[in-house]
């Protein structure tokens, strides 16, 4: 999701311009960034052209980690993105689609295996997150561990979003079975406010109820619009990806 602030396109330019700076300095291919980042080299490359202008504050961590950039280094290179500011006072409500991913058993894989092994687990799952979200011009509105919230303008954009995530975190589960990303998807549409620090609204927490539990990453949509106040809500429609 992008903001018509006029400077975007000159912030989004000059994080690029440094990244790449700082990628060459430290002798890393676009490719060798990615892999020690545990980015996408194609995210890699959309950031260093400026198709990506704001990178999540996540991602930015994963680059300064990689690179091994000072703090002053990393001062500079937050610096030059332009952030979507948020009201200090709500806002008229808007229609947004909602995702929300949830890792499934999450507590239980922390106990069994540890913090460290429970932190991986969750890094892991916010680079999938990140990346699946800024591929279809979504918002992240912030990383809880386990959970990560987003927002989108088009429901179409936020259904690709789903099913990409769903795939990904298959092939990740495939590629490393140690670090089982067993994770749930919700997808709902509904008024949202943004206000300072993120969004409000009841649809956010209608998204979270539509996640799915299962052994497999499922997803699950459906609309608030139309929510019979007297029963719970219902999905619409529930696909499984091991399921077919």
């Amino acid at each position: 999701m992008e903001s018509s602030d006029s400077n975007d396109g000159t912030a989004a330019v000059s994080f690029g311009r440094m990244l790449k700076q700082y990628r060459v300095a430290a002798s890393l291919t676009e490719e060798e960034l990615a892999e020690q980042a545990g980015l996408s080299v194609r995210g890699i490359s959309d950031l260093e052209r400026g198709a990506k202008t704001r990178p999540h504050r996540e991602t930015v961590s994963l680059l300064v980690r990689a690179l091994g950039l000072t703090e002053e280094q990393r001062n500079a290179l937050e610096g030059t993105i332009s952030r979507r500011r948020h009201p200090l006072t709500p806002r008229s409500a808007r229609l947004f689609t909602v995702l929300i991913a949830d890792i499934r058993g999450y507590t239980a894989f922390t106990e069994e295996h540890g913090d460290e092994a429970g932190a991986e687990l969750a890094h892991r799952f916010a680079v999938v997150v990140n990346e699946g979200v800024e591929a279809y011009d979504g918002e992240l509105i912030e990383l809880r561990g386990d959970e990560a919230p987003a927002v989108f303008d088009s429901a179409r954009s936020a259904l690709r979003a789903a099913i990409g995530l769903q795939g990904q975190f298959a092939r990740e589960i495939v590629r490393d079975p140690s670090l089982p990303l067993e994770v749930g998807i919700g997808v709902d549409t509904g008024e949202v406010i943004p206000v300072q620090g993120g969004y409000r609204g009841a649809v956010l927490n209608f998204a979270g109820c539509r996640v799915l539990p299962g052994k497999s990453p499922t997803l699950c949509k459906g609309s608030s619009q139309r929510r019979p106040r007297q029963r719970p809500p219902q999905p619409w429609l529930c696909c499984s990806r091991a399921g077919g």
